[in-house]
């Protein structure tokens, strides 16, 4: 899995820059109604969705839980819902979004272990499960914060899962990159 991660280092950036760019734009644009908001989460779930399905397409040869799978299945599935139910409620969205956030938790939750057992110990991996399990909860059990309070979570746990993600991503391509040397100097 750790190969597939390293392989695919972009995929792994690209996701925590479409977080920030979500968290950024919903912080700076706090007169959003509720459905750009919803077409907003619903874009950037359907595009961390298929990003996390690509790395669990990179990953099938691993044993052991698919957790990209579980993060690409939800995110998919949660944003086509939110894009397709247009009318969505202030507090159906917060459910929509804690429910998201809740299994991208699990799924790093799982890679983490996964990463484990096999003797590597990924913080910022560890970290954005945390976040991530953090800010689900929050949501489903504060479900009465209002749309101002969601919308600032929201933004606040993009931002702040997103930047981990991209950090991850560029420290991959680290690794890519110092494998990549090796290889050549021992060629």
């Amino acid at each position: 899995m750790y190969d597939a991660m390293i392989e695919n280092w972009w995929a792994v950036a690209l996701r925590g820059g479409a977080g920030v760019l979500f968290g950024l734009l919903a912080l700076l644009m706090p007169g959003l109604t509720l459905g750009a908001l919803v077409t907003l989460f619903a874009a950037y779930a359907l595009a961390d969705g298929l990003l996390a399905l690509f790395l669990a397409r990179r990953d099938r040869g691993e044993p052991g839980p698919r957790g990209f799978l579980i993060e690409g299945i939800s995110g998919v599935v949660i944003g086509a819902l939110a894009l397709v139910w247009v009318d969505i409620t202030a507090f159906m969205l917060l459910l929509l979004v804690g429910l998201r956030a809740l299994a991208a938790g699990v799924a790093a939750l799982l890679a983490t272990l996964r990463l484990l057992r096999t003797g590597h110990l990924d913080r910022l991996l560890a970290a954005t499960a945390v976040a991530s399990l953090l800010f689900g909860l929050v949501l489903l059990v504060l479900p009465s914060m209002g749309i101002v309070g969601v919308l600032l979570w929201i933004a606040l746990s993009a931002l702040v899962i997103g930047s981990l993600l991209l950090a991850l991503g560029l420290r991959l391509r680290g690794t890519a990159r110092a494998g990549d040397d090796g290889m050549m100097a021992a060629a």
